[in-house]
């Protein structure tokens, strides 16, 4: 069952991602929403069909604030009056464990890869349903960082997406430090507010 233009724009207008992956068989929705200072994220299952306003009162009731605006994170929020606590921006990226040497993929590469098993489709098919969104990778994702995470050669991730999806739209690592000089525009818009937040209130 896919998300409809609709939801998926009523969502996107306030900052909630919708992601549609297979758990255990069965197709579920979730809502991701990303923290605009400390960029770390949060997931919520929700019916098909459900508004996607009950959806932004359900991360809303987890702590989360900003809809609309800049969503920040239960840790990173904070109220009129009260000190937010401090944070240290940090990338997730940085945060993941060692990556293995990057080898270039190459068409002769993917046709040199075996065929893969149909586990090793799955797996690869469900973190594409999560990473990639539209021919393009999500910030801080790719073929070698799938194929890092799965222990599966980033060749033939590659393959496994061509077939399923085509080749990749625009350039991944282009794509990737733009999402990341986002991110660290957004914390620096983040700290500003902080900082007179903090020096209105000793004032």
């Amino acid at each position: 069952m896919a998300v409809s233009t609709q939801y998926r724009f009523e969502a996107e207008r306030v900052g909630i991602e919708t992601i549609v992956r297979a758990v255990d068989g069965k197709t579920v929705q979730f809502g991701r929403v990303s923290c605009a200072a400390c960029q770390t994220h949060s997931e919520l299952r929700q019916k098909f069909g459900a508004p996607a306003n009950r959806l932004k009162q359900d991360f809303q009731a987890s702590g989360w604030t900003g809809f609309g605006k800049r969503p920040l994170c239960p840790q990173c929020g904070f109220k009129p009056g009260v000190p937010a606590k401090p944070t240290v921006p940090t990338r997730p990226e940085l945060e993941e464990p060692p990556m293995l040497p990057k080898q270039k993929i190459t068409k002769a590469a993917m046709d040199q890869m075996p065929a893969p098993t149909s586990r090793q489709v799955v797996a690869i098919a469900d973190a594409l349903a999560e990473h990639l969104n539209e021919g393009r990778y999500r910030s801080g994702w790719s073929d070698h960082r799938v194929g890092n995470d799965l222990k599966i050669p980033a060749a033939l991730v590659a393959k496994v997406r061509e077939d399923l999806h085509g080749p990749l739209k625009g350039n991944p690592e282009i794509d990737s430090l733009r999402g990341e000089l986002s991110a660290w525009f957004a914390i620096g818009d983040d700290l500003r507010n902080r900082l007179n937040h903090l020096e209105q209130t000793r004032t």
